[in-house]
């Protein structure tokens, strides 16, 4: 780890790749007595800072918060209105703001009916 530490200084994102790596791998083998494997996870657990202020993990969380955001209208719409399913599922395909998707997941939760939902869900108008 320290050579890596050496090797790769100045370039936090690709260490903390390079540690990911040796985790997996540290997960995966029988190779090692589990003493060392838990002594080798405490060290490699002082780098998870650089791993979460990755920016590569930060898309990639942001993204999955997207999809759940997505996913979570779909179900608003399916729950109360299923006619309009596939609408939603069209409609949030196109979002990738999630505060834009929270705030449809809003709407539509408190909307009084399938018009309100179906005007929820139109795309908006170019101006």
């Amino acid at each position: 780890m320290n050579e890596l530490v050496a090797r790769y200084q100045g370039d936090e994102a690709t260490l903390a790749e390079q540690f990911v790596w040796m985790e997996l791998l540290l997960e995966r083998t029988d190779t090692i007595p589990l003493q060392e494997k838990d002594r080798i996870w405490r060290e490699l657990k002082m780098y998870d800072r650089l791993w979460e202020e990755s920016p590569r993990v930060q898309k990639m969380r942001i993204e999955s918060e997207v999809r759940a955001a997505r996913r979570m209208v779909v179900n608003f719409v399916k729950g109360r209105f299923p006619a309009l399913a596939e609408l939603a599922q069209q409609r949030v395909a196109q979002i990738n703001n999630l505060g834009a998707l929270d705030l449809l997941a809003q709407q539509v939760s408190a909307a009084p009916d399938e018009a309100t939902v179906r005007w929820l869900l139109s795309p908006p108008v170019a101006q």
